[in-house]
């Protein structure tokens, strides 16, 4: 069914972990299948180890791939070096066109293309919105787009998660990507921010979590 498949864009190897790592096993929980198109092979990424462009790359998808055992979702790896050049952009756009028709997903999660500060993340929201409003011209079907929060933290949010039950294993999955946290351990910045959120969320509604992700509704008008 379309509205059982939920399709998230990690422009970096690490960008679904951080972002939205307790959300996907929550997801998972309804029994929505969840698909997790990694853009980028991460060979960009620090290396404090000094090793090959080659090794880090095979290293990336390593630790990716051990995270999204962790996570229990499905990914499929693009692979591109980066998303400056036009060539790349103009690859990634029809294979996206072609993801977004096959699958007709539900749901989309992806990076916000404005308030995050990482430019390739908001290249690759750009990208894929404006590939979603092509195949749903081709193949019309309804789908929501929600950004997660990577980068920078959200001023506000239409959408909050208690993923209070998840949370060691969005640390486990985080902690995975090694290569990474070796340079700077943002294990407990990620973790806390999701404290944070848990902490500060107006609790009018009677809905307290211990540790949350939140998300921005896209507006498609």
């Amino acid at each position: 069914m379309q509205d059982a498949k939920a399709l998230i864009i990690s422009p970096h190897p690490d960008d679904l972990e951080i972002g939205m790592g307790g959300t996907v096993c929550l997801l998972l929980e309804k029994g929505i299948d969840v698909i997790s198109i990694v853009v980028t092979d991460g060979r960009r990424s620090a290396n404090p180890s000094g090793i090959t462009q080659e090794q880090l790359v095979r290293t990336r998808e390593s630790e990716v791939r051990e995270s999204s055992e962790i996570l229990g979702v499905e990914i499929s790896l693009l692979g591109f070096s980066d998303m400056e050049s036009d060539s790349n952009k103009r690859e990634f756009s029809f294979r996206m066109v072609e993801i977004i028709t096959n699958l007709r997903p539900g749901e989309i999660y992806l990076p916000h293309p404005e308030i995050d500060k990482h430019r390739t993340h908001r290249t690759v929201s750009r990208l894929t919105l404006d590939c979603l409003k092509a195949a749903i011209k081709e193949i019309p079907f309804e789908c929501e787009c929600w950004f997660y929060e990577v980068w920078t933290p959200f001023p506000s949010y239409d959408r909050i998660e208690n993923i209070t039950s998840f949370a060691d294993r969005k640390r486990r999955a985080i902690e995975a990507h090694r290569s990474q946290t070796a340079y700077k351990d943002y294990t407990d910045g990620i973790m806390g921010l999701n404290r944070y959120r848990g902490a500060f969320h107006d609790t009018a509604d009677g809905f307290s979590p211990l540790w949350a992700e939140v998300f921005i509704k896209h507006d498609s008008k």
